[in-house]
């Protein structure tokens, strides 16, 4: 009996399996590679982890669902963040300036001895 079959159920599944009328699998839109019935392919659609997200920081808009949270709290550069020396709020991008010479916390180089002060 046919995967297929079985999944329909009893001899009728068989029946139609054999006579070419069982329900069609389909590929994912997405490309996950996923084949289902139509069906269950809308709901997987939905919720499938390579379908195309928009990230709630940036412009960025063909993220897949699976990369998101990875995006969004480590990567992207327009995400709110706070300076772990002095908290100031600020986006991921400016952090690298804000420590180079904005934060009041920062260690700066002694002119004569090199060590680092505050």
């Amino acid at each position: 009996m046919s995967i297929l079959a079985k999944e329909k159920g009893g001899d009728k599944g068989v029946v139609k399996a054999a006579t070419g009328e069982a329900d069609a699998r389909l590929p994912c839109c997405w490309g996950c590679g996923e084949l289902m019935i139509q069906t269950e392919l809308t709901k997987h659609e939905k919720k499938c982890g390579y379908r195309k997200v928009d990230c709630i920081y940036c412009d960025k808009d063909d993220l897949q669902a699976r990369e998101k949270k990875t995006h969004e709290e480590k990567d992207c550069l327009m995400r709110p963040t706070a300076c772990y020396l002095c908290n100031v709020p600020l986006l991921s991008r400016e952090m690298g300036e804000h420590m180079k010479s904005i934060c009041p916390k920062r260690l700066e180089t002694c002119v004569w001895c090199k060590d680092g002060i505050r």
